[in-house]
C-alpha cells in the first residue's frame, strides 16, 4: 500500500508540473529557466538552452569571483564558458515546453529545478574526488604521466564547481586542506621532485640523441610524457619508460644547442576526449599554467652508471636461482655479436640480413617489430644481461623508440628476445615495465617456480606484444574457445568451462559489463587495428594467485595503460591463466573495467572458483 501511495503521489506531482504553464514556471522560484526563439524548433530549442546556461551562470558567478579575478578581467566571459560545460548533463535533465501559437515562430521553454542543478553538480564533485584517488594511486607506482593528468583534471573540474572554495579533502594522507590551493601545490611538488639528467650524448652528422634518466624521488619514472624544442618548433609527445626518454635532433641546427627545453605533459587535452565531460572542461576554459613544467637542461652528460636489471629484480632472481639452476650474467659474446648484427639490421631496416639469426617464427615477428611505426635504437650502452632458463635463454633488454605521426606520440620499449637450444632467437616480444616484472619474479618460491614465473613474464609480455604488432594469431591461439570475456557491461559464460565451480559476483554500480564471444572479441580487435596506425598497450602494478596451491591455473590482475591513434584509456585487466602445458598456455577468463569496484577491488580468481 505504502508503495502504491508514493507511486500516485509522484504521478500527481509530475501532472502537476506538466500542468504548468510557460509563465508560471518563468515566475516560480524554483527553476531555472531559459527561453528561445525561431524559425524551427531545433534552432529555438539551441536558443533556449544557451539562455538556460546564461542564465544559471548570472546565478553562481559569485562563487567564482575568488578564482578568476585574475583572469585578464573577463570574469563574466569565463563564467558563461564554465556554465556551458554543464550543458551536457543540463540538456540531459532539463525539461521542454513548446509555444507554436504564433506564425511561423516557435518559442521554446528550457527548465529545470535548482534541486536538479544541484545534483549535476554534485556528480561533478564526485569525478573530482574520484580523479584524486587515481592520481594518488599514479604517483605511489611512479607513473607520473597518469599523476600529474589526473591530480590537473580534478583540478580542472574543481575550477568549474560552485563550491571550489569551499571543498576540502586530504591528499597523500596530509590534513584536510583547500583543495583549490592544495592541488595546484601537490602538481608544482612533482614537477620539483622530477630529477632529469641526461644519461649519454651521441652525435652523428647532422644527428644528435640525447638520452635522459627520468627519476621521481629517486625512483625510475614508470611513464613520463614530454615534449622539446626543436629550434623551430616543439615536438609531438615523447613517452619516457623506466626512467629512459630520448630527444633527437636533426639537420644543421642539431649542434647548435646548450641546453635542452623540455616541457612536461600535464594537460592532456587529446586524452580527456574519452570524458565528454573533462574534454568539455578543459576546452572552454583556462588551464592553470605552472612554470616548473618547463625547464632547461645543460647538455653534458651527468649519469654515468649504465641501466642494468633493477636491483630488486635481480635479488629476486638471485634468491630463486640458487634452488633452481638459474644463471643470470653478462650476455656471451657469441650472443653479443649476434646481438650487433641485430643492431645494425634495425638501424638499417633491413630484417634479412639477420634471417640466419632467427627461427621461422621468431623471423616472423621480428618483421613485425621492424614495420612498427619508425623504430629507432637508442644509443645508450645499455649492459644487456642473459638469463639462461632450461633450455631457453632470455636475453633482456634492448632499449628502442617508435614513432608514430598520425597519433603524434614515440614511445620508448625495451625488446626481450628468447633463444632456443639450437641457438636460434625464437621470439621477440616488448618488455614489461620494472615494476610489472618485479611483480611475477616477487613471488615466494612456495608460490611458482622459477620456470612458472619467467613463463608468466613471457606470457604477459607476449601477450602486451601481440596487441603492440597485431598478432591476431598469437591471441586467436592463446584463448580458450570457451573463454569467458568481459569488456567493462554482463558475464559471458560459454557452454562448459574446463574448470569445476566457477562462481560468478559482478555487483558493481555505475558499470555496464558486456559479454563477447571469443569470435566477437577478436572481430573487434581486427577493427581496432586496422583504424589505427598504431596501438601500444603498458602493464604496471600487478598482483598473482592461484586457483590451487598445487594447481598450474595463476589469476593476474594488472593495471593496463592502453593507447591508439584514436583512443586513450586506463583500467584493469584480469587473465585466469593456465600453464599446465607450458608451450600451450591458455586463457580461461579475459575482464577489463575501467575502474575500480566500490571497495577498492578489482576482479580476480576468487570470482571464478576459489584460489
Amino acid at each position: 500500500m505504502k508503495k502504491i501511495l508514493i507511486l500516485i503521489c509522484f504521478l500527481i506531482t509530475s501532472l502537476l508540473v506538466k500542468s504548468q504553464t510557460i509563465s508560471d514556471i518563468k515566475k516560480s522560484p524554483k527553476y531555472y529557466w531559459g527561453e528561445g526563439s525561431a524559425k524551427n524548433l531545433p534552432q529555438a530549442d539551441k536558443n533556449a538552452l544557451q539562455d538556460l546556461i546564461s542564465q544559471i551562470s548570472v546565478n553562481v558567478q559569485s562563487n567564482f569571483n575568488e578564482v578568476l579575478v585574475h583572469e585578464n578581467g573577463k570574469t563574466k566571459e569565463l563564467i558563461e564558458l564554465i556554465t556551458k560545460t554543464y550543458s551536457g548533463a543540463t540538456l540531459d535533465r532539463a525539461e521542454r515546453k513548446v509555444d507554436e501559437s504564433k506564425k511561423d515562430q516557435v518559442t521554446v521553454l528550457r527548465y529545470i529545478p535548482k534541486e536538479k542543478m544541484e545534483e549535476i553538480f554534485t556528480d561533478r564533485k564526485r569525478k573530482i574526488f574520484e580523479y584524486i584517488k587515481t592520481a594518488e594511486e599514479a604517483e605511489k607506482e611512479v607513473r607520473i604521466s597518469d599523476a600529474l593528468k589526473y591530480y590537473n583534471w580534478a583540478l580542472a573540474l574543481l575550477r568549474s564547481h560552485p563550491d571550489c572554495n569551499k571543498i576540502n579533502a586530504s591528499i597523500n594522507g596530509k590534513p584536510e586542506a583547500l583543495i583549490l590551493t592544495a592541488l595546484p601545490d601537490k602538481i608544482n611538488s612533482i614537477f620539483t621532485q622530477l630529477k632529469i639528467e641526461i644519461s649519454d650524448i651521441v652525435d652523428k652528422k647532422e644527428e644528435k640523441n640525447i638520452i635522459l634518466s627520468i627519476k621521481y624521488q629517486d625512483k625510475p619514472v614508470q611513464n613520463y610524457d614530454f615534449t622539446y624544442w626543436t629550434g623551430d618548433t616543439w615536438t609531438n609527445l615523447n613517452s619516457a619508460k623506466d626512467g629512459i626518454g630520448t630527444a633527437d635532433f636533426f639537420g644543421e641546427t642539431s649542434g647548435s644547442f646548450s641546453d635542452l627545453r623540455l616541457r612536461t605533459e600535464y594537460i592532456y587535452l587529446e586524452n580527456s576526449k574519452v570524458d565528454n565531460e573533462i574534454a568539455s572542461v578543459l576546452e572552454n576554459t583556462n588551464t592553470p599554467n605552472f612554470k616548473f613544467a618547463e625547464l632547461k637542461i645543460p647538455l653534458k652528460k651527468t649519469v654515468k652508471k649504465e641501466k642494468e636489471i633493477p636491483a630488486e629484480i635481480n635479488e629476486n632472481i638471485t634468491k630463486i636461482s640458487k634452488k633452481e639452476e638459474v644463471l643470470i650474467a653478462d650476455i656471451s659474446p657469441e650472443i653479443n655479436s649476434n646481438m650487433t648484427l641485430i643492431k645494425k639490421s634495425i638501424e638499417n631496416k633491413s630484417a634479412l640480413t639477420v634471417k640466419h639469426l632467427f627461427t621461422e617464427e621468431g623471423f616472423k615477428i621480428f618483421e613485425k617489430l621492424i614495420n612498427y611505426g619508425n623504430p629507432s635504437l637508442i644509443p645508450q650502452k645499455n649492459k644487456m644481461q642473459q638469463i639462461n632458463l632450461g633450455e631457453k635463454t632470455i636475453i633482456r633488454s634492448l632499449p628502442m623508440t617508435f614513432a608514430f605521426k598520425k597519433s603524434n606520440k614515440k614511445f620508448v620499449e625495451e625488446i626481450v628476445f628468447t633463444q632456443d637450444k639450437t641457438g636460434k632467437i625464437c621470439n621477440v616480444a616488448f618488455g614489461l615495465s620494472d615494476i610489472a616484472l618485479n611483480g611475477i619474479l616477487g613471488q615466494s618460491q612456495e608460490f611458482a617456480t622459477i620456470n612458472e614465473k619467467f613463463q608468466l613474464v613471457q606470457f604477459m609480455e607476449d601477450y602486451k606484444t601481440a596487441y603492440n604488432l597485431e598478432r591476431i594469431d598469437y591471441l586467436e591461439q592463446i584463448f580458450s574457445d570457451n573463454a569467458l570475456i568481459i569488456v567493462g557491461n554482463v558475464l559471458k559464460q560459454e557452454e562448459k568451462m574446463p574448470m569445476d565451480a566457477m562462481k560468478v559476483n559482478l555487483n558493481i554500480k555505475n558499470i555496464n559489463y558486456s559479454k563477447l564471444s571469443k569470435k566477437e572479441f577478436l572481430d573487434k580487435l581486427r577493427t581496432v587495428f586496422k583504424n589505427n596506425e598504431a596501438v601500444n598497450i603498458r602493464f604496471d602494478a600487478n598482483t598473482i594467485k592461484k586457483k590451487r596451491i598445487d594447481g598450474k591455473v595463476f589469476g593476474i590482475q594488472i593495471a593496463q595503460n592502453y593507447y591508439s591513434t584514436n583512443y586513450a584509456d586506463k583500467g584493469y585487466l584480469f587473465l585466469m591463466i593456465d600453464l599446465e602445458d607450458l608451450s600451450n598456455p591458455k586463457i580461461y577468463v579475459r575482464t577489463w573495467q575501467p575502474e575500480k569496484n566500490p571497495d577498492g577491488s578489482i576482479f580476480g580468481i576468487g570470482d571464478w572458483g576459489g584460489e
